[in-house]
């Protein structure tokens, strides 16, 4: 499997795809712990149903999670009530720093890192 190319790492960023095919692996291989494998679905009548997660599932649980934790930092409260979500596809690109974060994070939590990177 080609994971990556000379391109991308010309651009130092990487595609959110390649990302979701990683986390995918990182799930197969039951390196991420398995409290993070349930997914609530939106159905909740008449009990919350869940579905199985995928590498996409979680990156974007996370990425929309640190975009919330990022606007908490800079913006009041109703600025963030007011703001757009961020969409993300998968061809958006993200940095290394960024794709850190995102494995480290409580949604993804790969090798039971759940602590977020130290603040410089």
């Amino acid at each position: 499997i080609k994971f990556c190319n000379f391109e991308d790492l010309s651009q130092n960023k990487m595609p959110l795809e390649k990302i979701f095919h990683l986390v995918d692996l990182l799930l197969f291989t039951h390196q991420i712990p398995s409290s993070k494998y349930a997914m609530k679905s939106n159905e909740k009548w008449p009990f919350q149903q869940y579905h199985q997660a995928t590498g996409k599932d979680l990156v974007l649980k996370s990425l929309d999670e640190l975009d919330e934790e990022s606007d908490r930092q800079k913006l009041g409260w109703i600025e963030r009530k007011m703001a757009k979500k961020r969409e993300y596809s998968e061809n958006s690109r993200i940095d290394f720093n960024l794709f850190k974060e995102v494995i480290t994070s409580n949604s993804v939590c790969a090798w039971g890192e759940c602590f977020p990177p130290p603040k410089n």
